[in-house]
């Protein structure tokens, strides 16, 4: 009878911050040559336990056992000199540095005292043939699209022989084709006698490839399953501690009032331009964009929020009730009182709307509004990159939680900030979307788990007054429990008559929530259908192959 090894072994680890004990006396074992999933809630402790595996903290008490030897990590070099390598969940690359540097940064070949990147690209060559992880070396990182940056970090790992592969939520942005190409690489890393610990809250994906799944909950070690042998009910409860009913959208659309609409948008200056797109989003309507990520997702979303100005095309956004409400009193009586008045009133209404007579009375031209003045126009924004657009990093949860509400009265006034109010705003946040390890506010954003503060975003851009909501990967992180949680708000927002535009990359995701779906591939709307008559393989298929130019309003 073969003895079984363990590649790592977790004897009481504990780690605790100010005021948080991330992981609680976590006891396990990794075994080499297989596929282990760390599973959990949000806020679980599994990014800290990696972490701390990887040298990049240090753990309060306990003791960690690599290879049966018993290790102890002050640094990452620490841990590499082990064979452990890590790719975090965010991307840890020199942008501005090509893909080759980056994977040679720290580790460069040199001869004659000089760097040889010829040898080391050889290296990386064969070691892309050798896993199909074939991608441009002399490409910027910056430029690159999250799945080739992906495949850069992992690079970084095999270049250096690295023998213990740690995944921290590796499939959060990529598209499904993407996906199953990464679990793929997964399986040959494992034919090669490589040991792969992945986080991940997609239990499909478990399902397929893990031999083992450990779960967290609350800091602590619930239990480590044998995937093939144990019910995947099971391992749901034991990581919610309840079983999950996942969340659909079966309320008819009527798509009646326009509230956004873009007119035929074209860009120039972007990394993939806009050609010629037209949309429009209705009271109560979920709109999903779907398609592979890189065919003008993130250009939707910068032109929509106001980070980017189309070359072409307008913007219109319908004004709110109370403003509508207001011009047309406002109308009336100047024509009751005033023809003359009333005619120079309309007139400043399409001057500042530069649009004509019924576009000026319903819609405001936001083209060129910037993401402030959108903002006061009612728009919500939960942005693809939480930590470049969605946060402070080094600001408190509550500083974070009115950061794009400064201009609003009810919480600063003259210059002077209305704590109260602030507290009961931030307090709220975090009690209805259960932001753990927040310190009631207190905590650093960048303290958080990626799993909280993307909750944290989620909930204060709901919780913002708003008529218009967009919605960029709401889910990217988060486990199911929390997923659930997210999905039913975007339906609520549904029911209350909001307009969402949501982007995902999650073809699950997009088939639960829309009414309509959009299908994007090389910035243009290849086909726009009802959701309940376009199944997953013919959005596959429109994703693939750029048919149908359906470029309008279904």
């Amino acid at each position: 009878m073969t003895q079984i090894q363990n590649a790592i072994e977790f004897r009481n680890i504990t780690k605790e911050f100010p005021g948080i004990k991330a992981n609680d006396n976590v006891s396990f074992n990794i075994q080499k040559g297989t596929i282990h999933a760390l599973i959990g809630e949000n806020g679980a402790g599994k990014s800290t336990l990696m972490s701390i595996l990887f040298g990049l903290y240090e753990p309060t008490s306990g003791e960690i056992l690599v290879n049966d030897k018993k290790v102890f990590f002050k640094s990452p070099n620490d841990a590499a000199n082990y064979g452990i390598g890590m790719v975090h969940q965010h991307f840890k690359l020199v942008k501005v540095y090509s893909n080759l540097n980056n994977i040679v940064l720290g580790s460069e070949w040199t001869k004659n005292h000089f760097i040889d990147n010829k040898t080391a690209e050889l290296k990386i060559k064969a070691l892309q043939d050798a896993y199909n992880l074939h991608f441009d070396l002399k490409q910027k990182s910056g430029n690159a699209t999250v799945s080739t940056q992906q495949k850069v970090e992992i690079m970084k790992m095999l270049y250096r022989d690295n023998d213990i592969l740690v995944f921290d939520e590796p499939t959060a942005v990529l598209t499904d084709e993407e996906i199953q190409g990464l679990l793929k690489s997964f399986l040959k890393f494992k034919e090669a006698g490589k040991t792969i610990i992945f986080i991940s809250h997609k239990l499909n994906e478990i399902e397929q490839v893990a031999d083992y799944a450990t779960v967290l909950r609350h800091g602590k070690s619930i239990g480590t399953y044998d995937v093939k042998k144990t019910p995947m009910s099971q391992i749901v409860e034991a990581m919610v501690g309840t079983n999950v009913v996942a969340t659909k959208n079966t309320a008819s659309c009527e798509r009646k009032d326009v509230v956004l609409e873009l007119r035929n948008i074209s860009t120039k200056k972007l990394q993939k331009n806009l050609n010629n797109l037209s949309l429009k989003i209705h009271k109560g309507e979920i709109l999903a964009i779907a398609g592979v990520e890189g065919n003008g997702q993130r250009e939707i979303e910068q032109i929509v929020s106001g980070m980017a100005a189309p070359s072409e095309g307008t913007i219109f956004l319908r004004k709110s009730d109370a403003q509508l409400a207001f011009e047309k009193a406002k109308l009336e009586k100047l024509q009751s009182k005033n023809p003359s008045k009333a005619q120079k009133y309309l007139t400043s209404l399409e001057h500042k709307s530069q649009s004509k007579n019924y576009d000026a009375q319903i819609f405001h031209d936001i083209t060129k509004f910037s993401v402030k003045k959108r903002s006061k126009q009612n728009i919500s924004y939960i942005p693809t990159d939480r930590h470049a657009h969605g946060l402070v990093l080094d600001y408190t949860i509550r500083e974070n939680s009115v950061l794009r509400r400064l201009w609003d009265n009810k919480f600063a006034k003259l210059s002077i900030f209305r704590n109260k109010n602030i507290n009961a705003h931030t307090k709220s946040i975090i009690e209805k979307y259960d932001v753990r390890g927040s310190l009631n506010g207190n905590a650093t954003s960048r303290s958080l788990s990626g799993g909280n503060q993307q909750k944290f975003i989620v909930g204060r851009e709901i919780e913002a007054p708003h008529d218009l909501i967009i919605v960029m990967q709401p889910t990217r992180g988060l486990d199911v429990k929390a997923i659930n949680t997210i999905h039913d708000e975007i339906l609520k927002e549904k029911r209350e008559g909001k307009a969402i535009l949501l982007i995902s990359y999650e073809l699950d995701e997009v088939l639960a929530l829309a009414d309509t779906i959009a299908v994007l591939n090389e910035g243009q709307i290849v086909a726009l259908k009802d959701a309940r008559q376009i199944t997953r393989q013919e959005i596959g298929s429109y994703m693939a192959n750029k048919k149908g130019g359906e470029n309008g309003q279904n």
